[in-house]
């Protein structure tokens, strides 16, 4: 959290955006507020529709709110976008800003000369993106041709062309292998702590942002639902993941709702904290145990929770 005294990279004053579909209006953001200090990381979640990738449109200038005010460093992103262009990266999951028809390095040196990056800057920055995303052979290839999961690391090669101090990051897994994942989040790891690199990141793809991320923000239906610590959005479901190992497959009925796997060998159940030592003791009356294993909820659970209530 941030001191009152540090500017915010980023900051959400009682936003407010509505659209209108068919004869109705949708109110799609409802006083939405945050602030984010320089070097954090912030998760944005919620359900479809909820109105994370919005909330990314208005903080980028794409979209201005009905009420309320955006600020990135202090200024409006909507009246100083042109401005404001080469200090924040922003991947728009689903839509792209590549060029078919140019090869991935011909959309990089136009993207250079957008950002007013000089020609040897943008030669040694599409040399180094290139290597850390995995993209160095595939620079000579038309976007037009690249896989999915090819074009989102191209999409976010552009936005971390100009060095960016903040990065708005919606969807930037999709088409992306557990491996692919890992390595972006590798990098957006690195960025964050050796640059200082301010990020927000709404993603469906949940698995390893905690190692990335310190904060969370949760939208339902345009609405700030929680905000604060992901640490303490886990800690809020009145759960833990129990995994026992048995020496034999077990003898007698697994207790309602609990996973057997391996043949009877592991089992697996969802117990409240202080229901653990009368488990255990059901699990030795089902068999001898090797190994039991006790997990805080993954954040995938955690929103599963969430978007249940």
């Amino acid at each position: 959290m941030i001191h009152d005294e540090i500017k915010p990279t980023v900051e959400a004053r009682s936003l407010g955006v509505t659209f209108r579909r068919a004869k109705e209006e949708v109110q799609a953001l409802q006083g939405v507020t945050f602030r984010l200090g320089p070097g954090e990381g912030l998760a944005l979640l919620g359900g479809n529709g909820a109105g994370k990738s919005t909330l990314i449109r208005v903080l980028a200038g794409l979209l201005l709110p009905k009420e309320g005010e955006a600020r990135l460093w202090g200024l409006d992103p909507w009246r100083f976008r042109t401005r404001l262009a080469r200090r924040y990266g922003l991947v728009l999951g689903g839509r792209s800003r590549l060029s078919p028809l140019l090869s991935v390095e011909e959309n990089l040196k136009l993207w250079g000369a957008l950002y007013g990056l000089s020609r040897a800057h943008t030669r040694r920055r599409i040399q180094e993106v290139a290597e850390a995303l995995g993209l160095t052979s595939l620079l000579g290839v038309a976007a037009s041709r690249l896989s999915l999961g090819q074009r989102n690391r191209a999409e976010l090669a552009l936005a971390l062309l100009p060095e960016p101090e903040l990065l708005l990051l919606d969807e930037p897994f999709i088409g992306l292998d557990a491996l692919g994942r890992k390595s972006v989040l590798g990098l957006l790891q690195t960025l964050k702590a050796n640059r200082g690199t301010t990020l927000i990141l709404a993603s469906h793809e949940l698995s390893g942002v905690e190692g990335v991320l310190e904060r969370a923000l949760v939208l339902r239906r345009g609405k700030v639902a929680f905000l604060g610590d992901l640490a303490t959005l886990r800690r809020g479901l009145n759960f833990r993941r129990v995994r026992v190992l048995f020496q034999d497959p077990f003898q007698g009925n697994p207790p309602p709702g609990a996973n057997v796997s391996e043949g009877g060998y592991v089992l697996e159940a969802k117990v409240a904290p202080e229901e653990i030592p009368s488990f255990l003791s059901q699990m030795l009356a089902l068999g001898s145990m090797r190994e039991v294993s006790v997990q805080e909820p993954s954040l995938e659970e955690v929103m599963e929770e969430w978007l249940r209530t």
